[in-house]
């Protein structure tokens, strides 16, 4: 159980930016290229899913320590580190995506692209909420 009472939002948030992020990349891939098209976005979308599993672990990790000094910062670093993760493995799984035979790359890199932005605005928003205690000499 978390101790975190907006850890669950969270984590909520997360699950339905990726679920909005990857739908409508596979209904405009669909439009647009048609059913290889949403086939194309909807492997990519799936690929997508470690975004908001880097943001869940972000936010769990350091969740024993809510309420204490260090947990904003922890939550920061993790939260960094978890952004630059997310940097290195979009390269990587777009490489591996249009390299796979039988993927359209325009509708793979477009799902992926979604699923990856939609996940870094939520974490944006996720770490804004994050309260910082007052440190020395603040009023």
């Amino acid at each position: 159980m978390t101790r975190n009472p907006t850890a669950v939002r969270s984590l909520a948030l997360c699950a339905a930016g990726w679920l909005v992020a990857g739908s409508a990349a596979v209904a405009i891939a669909a439009l647009v290229a048609g059913s290889a098209g949403a086939a194309s976005a909807a492997v990519a979308a799936a690929v997508g899913l470690v975004f908001p599993v880097l943001s869940a672990v972000a936010l769990l990790v350091p969740d024993r320590r809510y309420g204490t000094k260090r947990f904003a910062a922890q939550a920061f670093v993790l939260f960094l580190a978890g952004f630059l993760a997310k940097a290195l493995l979009f390269l990587v799984a777009l490489g591996a995506l249009t390299a796979s035979d039988g993927i359209l790359a325009g509708a793979a890199y477009g799902a992926l692209a979604a699923t990856a932005v939609g996940s870094l605005a939520i974490d944006v928003a996720i770490v804004n909420g994050i309260p910082v205690p007052p440190g020395r000499g603040s009023s």
